[in-house]
């Protein structure tokens, strides 16, 4: 069995909320670090056909792997037509130095912004104000 399909097993357990978030998330972040260059492929080409609790465990997972592929991965998590996954997947980015960096990502953050409640939203205000910081900066730079 390779770490990926520990990985993908592991995610397809029904864990209480509590659970999850108190122990079970740091066995599924230990398993997505061992993850091989080629199982990042593998899990970012697959995890849009996972059912919609396991894509928001895996996005809560992976970024705290420190490893750049799970930014990649994230980045298109942000997609997701599942808001608690694309949520999940922008809080990750929020937690790292990630800025949008593509028209894609910024169009993939407006997005969800449209489609969250007034409570929600500030994971992704912040994520949006980064790159319309850099956007200016680069205005400035470049004239």
């Amino acid at each position: 069995m390779t770490t990926l399909d520990k990985f993908s097993e592991y995610l397809d357990n029904d864990f209480s909320a509590n659970y999850w978030a108190d122990d079970a998330i740091d066995y599924a972040t230990e398993l997505a670090t061992l993850l091989s260059d080629n199982e990042w492929h593998r899990l970012k080409q697959t995890w849009r056909y996972k059912p919609v609790n396991w894509q928001f465990k895996c996005a809560e997972a992976v970024f705290g792997t420190e490893k750049p592929q799970a930014i990649d991965l994230l980045e298109k998590m942000l997609t997701s037509t599942e808001v608690k996954v694309a949520l999940a997947a922008a809080e990750g980015l929020e937690a790292s130095d990630w800025k949008p960096n593509t028209n894609n990502t910024f169009a993939a953050l407006e997005k969800l912004l449209n489609e969250l409640e007034e409570n929600e939203r500030s994971t992704v205000e912040n994520l949006m104000e980064r790159s319309e910081h850099d956007m200016q900066h680069a205005q400035l730079a470049y004239g």
